[in-house]
């Protein structure tokens, strides 16, 4: 049975259930291109799109709360079918267009949408934010982030002009939508007041000397009460 009423839904659940053999639903897993079934997607009005998992052995139940807008949410579940305890929502994070959407020539600006985002995942009792890209804090990110449990973010460069200092490269950071973690608009200034719980810089570019345990830039990182993720991190509350 479809909705038939007239309102538009927001913030509304729904439970879908997928299976060989579904009575009325002519569904097969065999009619899927892809092996783990990555070829049939959820998007919603805005054209964000979610791809659900699938227990090829059975039945696959997908869950989701989509917030039509700035932001949805995904209930994890498990092979059995069973809820997981832990949803996922994607939120937009200050950042920029990608490079096939630039204009030649011209220095891209700084966009809040669906071109960068971060998620929270969440049991109902502690978050844990994972934001590799951002281009600057915004009041309303950073109230979201306030008070956190764990925060895995956007660790790319030191200072804005590194790359440029280093010959690798002709951009900022800036250019390429990421916050710069020293400065007094950087990120460890950022997250000064935020009170959370834990820190984790990922998606460290080589040129940072944040990667230099004995520099100075990692001493001042480790002082503000940051770690440096690493190949093999494996982090446990």
């Amino acid at each position: 049975m479809g909705y038939s009423r007239t309102e538009t839904l927001t913030n509304f659940p729904v439970l879908v259930v997928f299976g060989n053999g579904l009575s009325g639903s002519g569904f097969s897993y065999n009619q899927m291109a892809s092996p783990n079934g990555w070829d049939l997607l959820f998007t919603s009005s805005n054209g964000q799109s979610i791809s659900p998992s699938f227990n090829f052995l059975g039945s696959s139940t997908f869950s989701a709360t989509t917030q039509f807008g700035d932001q949805f949410a995904v209930s994890g579940v498990q092979q059995d079918g069973k809820a997981s305890g832990l949803t996922v929502e994607f939120f937009p994070v200050p950042g920029k267009v990608p490079l096939y959407l630039e204009e030649a020539g011209g220095t891209p600006p700084i966009v809040l949408g669906e071109d960068t985002v971060g998620a929270m995942i969440s049991d109902g009792k502690s978050r844990l934010f994972y934001i590799p890209g951002c281009a600057s804090m915004t009041e309303a990110l950073a109230q979201r982030l306030r008070g956190a449990e764990l925060v895995l973010f956007d660790g790319t460069l030191w200072r804005d002009d590194e790359m440029i200092r280093a010959g690798l490269g002709s951009k900022t950071g800036r250019r390429m939508g990421h916050m710069s973690l020293s400065g007094p608009d950087g990120t460890i200034a950022a997250f000064s007041g935020l009170g959370v719980r834990r820190k984790v810089l990922v998606h460290i570019n080589n040129s940072n000397p944040v990667l230099l345990d004995d520099s100075a830039e990692r001493a001042e990182t480790v002082a503000a009460g940051w770690e440096v993720a690493h190949d093999g991190m494996e982090l446990q509350s």
